[in-house]
């Protein structure tokens, strides 16, 4: 059971305000939630003047949606790492809304404390007010995360903010051992003798290849999992990770380490992370492609 909730939390999650469409959706949803919140106005909140009741539903969004979205904004600069759209996850999302919704229980609270004159401080009155907050929550949270898990990810990631995909050249018997343009941005080459994995790096990926021994990297715009659909004739380069793919040609062995898999490469001292989500699927992977396991030595005393 943890096991299933710990990888159900790593699954990727779309990173929405970091697109148009999502940016477009946020808007959208908070317009819907104003009305639906105005329509539950007479639910819960007993015994409060109209008027009061219209202002606590605007600092309930003011504060859940407006400061979420200034958020974004702020730290998505400080630490664009952390906010990569490649990386994002469920277990990121539930940490980003938790403030908030801990921000709304005492922001509420303090003004009805100041401000509305028929409040009566007591339990009752504040689990009253904390009960409309949360019904108010679950009803923004449970909608929207079903529209971006169920919709807003597929045109995330088939949408028209991707550039075209022409259709691939039949891959000849041997694809891994030609140089092969792939239509990514500027028409990258791809020379899959030389390339040794790609890393995801805020908006831009970085295409590492071994050039006369020396490891190098290529930076193009966009994202990993766009490239990833763009190499999905050549299964040798898989993805590993939220934020790498490898190429398999050029593991020399793996080994564990905690719930991962280390991947060591043949020609550089650089080693590639599988992370836990993606272990059964390269365990198989590299049983299938004969890449043994690492043996550990041990010392006798």
């Amino acid at each position: 059971m943890h096991e299933k909730l710990n990888n159900y939390l790593n699954r990727p999650s779309t990173l929405f305000l970091a697109c148009r469409e999502g940016r477009i959706s946020f808007i959208k949803m908070i317009v819907i939630f104003a009305i639906l919140v105005n329509m539950l106005q007479s639910i819960v909140l007993s015994g409060w003047h109209e008027f009061h009741k219209g202002v606590i539903l605007t600092l309930y969004i003011i504060v859940y949606f407006g400061v979420y979205a200034i958020r974004y904004m702020i730290l998505s600069s400080l630490l664009p790492d952390h906010y990569n759209k490649d990386t994002w996850t469920i277990k990121k999302e539930i940490r980003g809304l938790l403030p908030y919704i801990l921000a709304t229980a005492c922001i509420t609270q303090v003004y009805v404390l100041l401000c509305i004159e028929e409040y009566q401080f007591n339990l009752i009155s504040i689990l009253q007010l904390q009960l409309f907050n949360s019904i108010l929550g679950i009803i923004a949270i449970l909608t929207f995360g079903f529209y971006v898990d169920k919709k807003l990810k597929l045109t995330v990631s088939t949408g028209s903010e991707l550039p075209p995909v022409t259709p691939l050249p039949a891959p000849t018997e041997t694809p891994q051992t030609d140089k092969v343009i792939i239509p990514f941005k500027n028409n990258t080459v791809f020379d899959f003798d030389k390339l040794q994995y790609i890393e995801s790096s805020h908006n831009d990926v970085r295409i590492f290849s071994l050039q006369n021994g020396v490891l190098i990297d290529e930076i193009q715009r966009g994202s990993l999992s766009e490239l990833e659909l763009l190499l999905a004739d050549y299964p040798k380069v898989v993805r590993c990770h939220d934020s790498f793919m490898v190429n398999l040609t050029q593991v020399q062995s793996w080994s564990r380490e905690n719930d991962n898999i280390i991947l060591k490469l043949k020609h550089c001292s650089k080693t590639v992370t599988v992370s836990r989500s993606y272990v059964p699927a390269m365990l198989q992977i590299l049983n299938a492609n004969s890449i043994p396991k690492e043996k550990k030595l041990r010392f006798r005393r």
